[in-house]
């Protein structure tokens, strides 16, 4: 891995063009940087890594109708082509969510893919959703039962991710 300048992107047809203001830190990060991924997936070489980011939509391309440059936005990026480490990076529309208010740009960058993967455990896992109600309950009931175990926070504080334990 190497740091070199790169031209800056045009959003193209269903694609926004985000100016990063954070990006995320992942373990899948670091395993295309050690090539831990070839078997899943080919990566045209070189690129810019970085799988999400927040930041400001700087242009959008034809055919977007979610966004209007000026909106706070986090992403996932398309996981052929990555680039969230870049200045700016080019997502398809459907890649891309407003920001809730109440976050600030270093905890939006964190949570696209943690949040995807949280979905698709309780949607594929557990069952939230399919029909509703096992999955919710199961859901309920595990919260119910680890309770009494406070968490208590592993790194000392501060921001970013954070390791928990039971109490």
């Amino acid at each position: 891995m190497e740091f070199r300048d790169v031209s800056e992107p045009t959003a193209g047809d269903g694609e926004v063009l985000i100016r990063m203001r954070a990006a995320g830190l992942n373990p899948i990060d670091f395993k295309v940087r050690e090539g831990k991924m070839k078997m899943l997936t080919r990566l045209d070489l070189p690129l810019v890594a970085g799988s999400e980011l927040s930041g400001v939509v700087e242009a959008i391309g034809a055919g977007v109708t979610r966004f209007a440059v000026g909106d706070r936005v986090f992403a996932r990026v398309d996981k052929a082509k990555l680039g969230a480490y870049a200045p700016c990076s080019v997502v398809n529309e459907a890649l891309v969510a407003r920001m809730p208010e109440s976050l600030d740009f270093a905890d939006a960058a964190g949570f696209p893919l943690a949040g995807l993967t949280a979905l698709q455990a309780l949607r594929d896992v557990v069952g939230v959703g399919a029909g509703g109600g096992q999955g919710v309950h199961l859901w309920r009931s595990r919260g119910r039962r680890h309770s009494r175990h406070p968490a208590r926070r592993l790194d000392g504080g501060g921001g970013g991710h954070h390791r928990f334990a039971p109490g």
